[in-house]
């Protein structure tokens, strides 16, 4: 990953290096198709951000995974949860 995205989205969301691979760690052993396993990942990672994740954000972040329309860009995706800029 690119350690300028990276930087920038530890310092919009309080994400470190070592907080990504933790739920990097638990998306693999979960069903990411999955809404209950969708919905924890959501969830754990709302968790690690500084600033309070509202339920419509976790909810747009959910159905933007199960309906499969994450951008294959990162960056696109992080532009469009608002934490790319």
């Amino acid at each position: 990953m690119d350690p300028k995205l990276l930087n920038k989205l530890e310092k919009k969301t309080g994400l470190t290096m070592t907080d990504v691979m933790q739920v990097i760690n638990s998306i693999e052993k979960s069903k990411i198709k999955d809404e209950e396993g969708v919905r924890n990942i959501v969830s754990k990672l709302s968790g690690f951000s500084k600033e309070p994740v509202n339920e419509d954000m976790k909810e747009s972040i959910v159905q933007t995974v199960l309906n499969n329309k994450v951008p294959k860009e990162l960056t696109k995706f992080l532009d469009k949860m608002n934490l790319g800029s």
